[in-house]
Formats: C-alpha cells, sequence, structure tokens
C-alpha cells in the first residue's frame, strides 16, 4: 500500500505543471487519512494528490455570479456570523478586481478564498474558509495550493495575508513564514505570513 501511495504521489508531482483552472482532488479523504496512518510527511503532500478526475473542482468564479453569492454566505457563516460582523456593500463591490476561487463538491460550495493585487509582484490572500464538515481533511491544502499556482500564472512572486493567531500553525506547514508583529483585526490576533511564490 506504502509503494502505490508513493507511486500515485510522483505520477501527480509529474504531471503538476499540467494543472490548470479544472482541478480535482483525488482520494483528498481516504488517501490523506492513509498516508497519515504510515507516516508520510511531505510538504506538498495536498497538492500531490490533485489530479483531473473526482468530485472537487477547484476553480476561478465571477464576481455577481450564483457562485459568487455561495462564496459569500461560506465566509459569513465562517468567518463573519461567529464574530457579530457583516459584509458592507462597499466592500463586496471591490472585489470585482480580485481573484475569487472555490471549491465544490457537486455543487456547493466548500472552500474559497480571494486574491487581491497589492502590487505587480505582490498578492493578498483573504477570506479564506473552509466548511466546518470539511475542515481537517486536506481541502484547505489543496485551495492553498490552488491559490498559489493562480498567483504564479499572473505574475506575483510573493503572497502575503493577515492570519488569525489560530490558524498559524497551519500556514507555517505549507511554507508561509511570520512577517511582523501580532495585531488585532476584527477583534481577533492576527499576525501576516509570507511567502515566496517565485
Amino acid at each position: 500500500m506504502l509503494k502505490f501511495c508513493e507511486k500515485v504521489l510522483m505520477k501527480v508531482k509529474l504531471y503538476k505543471h499540467l494543472i490548470t483552472n479544472d482541478i480535482y482532488i483525488l482520494f483528498y479523504f481516504y488517501l490523506t487519512k492513509l498516508l497519515k496512518k504510515i507516516k508520510i510527511k511531505l510538504n506538498w503532500l495536498i497538492a500531490a494528490i490533485i489530479i483531473l478526475i473526482c468530485k472537487m473542482p477547484i476553480k476561478i468564479i465571477d464576481h455577481g455570479s450564483a457562485q459568487y453569492q455561495q462564496m459569500i454566505d461560506l465566509r459569513m457563516e465562517i468567518l463573519r456570523k461567529p464574530l457579530g460582523l457583516h459584509f458592507e456593500a462597499d466592500d463586496l463591490e471591490k472585489e470585482k478586481e480580485d481573484i475569487l476561487i472555490g471549491a465544490f463538491e457537486d455543487d456547493d460550495m466548500v472552500a474559497c478564498c480571494v486574491l487581491t493585487k497589492l502590487s505587480p509582484e505582490l498578492c493578498k490572500l483573504r477570506q479564506m474558509a473552509v466548511h466546518q464538515r470539511m475542515q481537517r481533511n486536506g481541502v484547505g491544502h489543496a485551495i492553498m495550493q490552488f491559490a498559489e499556482n493562480v498567483a504564479r500564472d499572473a505574475g506575483f512572486k510573493t503572497m502575503t495575508m493577515h492570519a488569525r493567531k489560530t490558524a498559524e500553525l497551519f500556514y507555517e506547514k505549507i511554507g508561509y513564514a511570520p512577517h511582523g508583529d501580532e495585531f488585532i483585526e476584527v477583534t481577533l490576533p492576527h499576525i501576516e505570513m509570507r511567502k515566496k511564490l517565485i
């Protein structure tokens, strides 16, 4: 079984450069759990099990579409509602200029994030949210890998974010490093984190 899993990972890594916007997670639930049990530790673990097969597309979505409304609803449920916060119309209007990314199970969005251009070489990851029932199943890693690939294709060399302190370890595991001091944002402790993409 170990040799089989390693072959799957190597095959996907070999063809990783062919992956574009229509990507899917192969065995994202079962294989990741298996790999944890047999203690394979790879920084790109989730990236390696993304290929063109299975049920969960990760793709760029259009502002103002039905999928964008799903994104707003997911972000509201995971990020805003627990803090008693809401979205302002002006903030959502500004997202017309952003890159909007969603992961889907059938037609339902289960994870999302937003990429905002700060400069020709620097982009900011915002509003990263994963549905509660999909957390710790590899979906967060997969959408991050997709977002990084999209950012590279757009010419960005560095990605930054304001990460909640509770998520700092997650981002450290996929190559992000703290940048500056801790601060408070939307009532919670945050830390800026950055990663070189190129």
